[in-house]
């Protein structure tokens, strides 16, 4: 198996994920589809890959990164419930975020920032409520590793550097080739549950641990995971109903390394089922974790 490789990491294990696990696309379970196809579409820019009746997957560059589905009945998740905290989706360069938070407010969306030091993000709702996150990563020879964790902050964007990079090419003309979703941040009940199932058990490297807040990644990456009880400490799982998070999918290198976290999942005793013809686990709060191969 191959061993943890980010500098100083809080706590690796014996079930360290391959260096190239990555994540793929997001799902959300909806409201009203034709309002988030058009949310996704006008304000990130996102194209409709395919469109049916109930369904649409949409993406960048001919990639899909987020299924959107239609719920009966549907009903809003409360507050404590575990689930969805953001999505966030990576963009390739400093440049395109800068075009991306030009046209936020240029068609007067709400939105947070904070420059974390690895990466400066920007936060916003979808039309439904569910949190999201666009953001752009420093190179990782700038992040820096303190006792064993990777330091991030909440500090204020240079706003004058910033949109500098885009004075001669300010124009957002959508969400870019290259795009992806860079990590998940959830709201889970328990941490040490959390650190139990994703760290211990699944195989993520834990990067930080904020007490009440855990992130882990595979590779060495500043976090694939975020998972907060800030609003849902001891929270259960919102109705199957309810809009908000359906899945998110995390992309094994080769189909052994899947085959091997599948069994050490069903070794454990942890629910399993199956997706579209993958393997999916489900974590203590029942979020559905949909395990992919690179490139099949």
């Amino acid at each position: 198996m191959v061993t943890n490789t980010a500098p100083g990491a809080v706590s690796s294990t014996t079930n360290t994920l391959p260096l190239e696990t990555t994540l793929g696309r997001v799902a959300f379970k909806v409201r009203d589809l034709d309002a988030m196809v058009t949310f996704y579409t006008s304000v990130l820019g996102m194209d409709v890959i395919e469109r049916r009746d109930g369904e649409a997957l949409l993406g960048a560059g001919g990639v899909g990164l987020l299924q959107l589905t239609q719920v009966a009945n549907a009903v809003s998740p409360a507050e404590n419930n575990t689930g969805l905290y953001h999505a966030a989706f990576l963009l390739p360069s400093r440049p395109d975020l800068a075009r991306f938070v030009r046209h936020m407010a240029a068609n007067n969306v709400r939105f947070g920032y904070s420059d974390h030091t690895v990466s400066e993000a920007f936060y916003l709702n979808d039309v439904e409520g569910n949190g999201l996150e666009v953001y752009r990563d420093r190179p990782r020879s700038e992040w820096k590793w303190q006792n064993g964790q990777v330091a991030m902050a909440n500090a204020e964007i240079d706003f004058n550097s910033f949109f500098a990079e885009i004075a001669n090419d300010p124009i957002w003309r959508g969400m870019p080739a290259g795009s992806r979703l860079g990590h998940m941040h959830l709201k889970i009940g328990d941490v040490a549950k959390a650190s139990a199932f994703y760290h211990t058990l699944f195989g993520f490297d834990v990067v930080a641990n904020m007490g009440s807040a855990l992130f882990v990644s595979a590779g060495g990456y500043h976090h694939h995971l975020g998972l907060n009880i800030w609003h849902s400490r001891n929270g259960r799982p919102a109705p199957a109903n309810a809009t908000g998070l359906d899945y998110f999918e995390v992309v094994l290198p080769s189909a052994e390394a899947r085959a091997t976290l599948v069994a050490r999942l069903r070794d454990a005793g942890a629910p399993l089922s199956e997706l579209n013809g993958a393997p999916v686990a489900h974590d203590p709060w029942d979020n559905r974790v949909v395990l992919h191969v690179a490139n099949s």
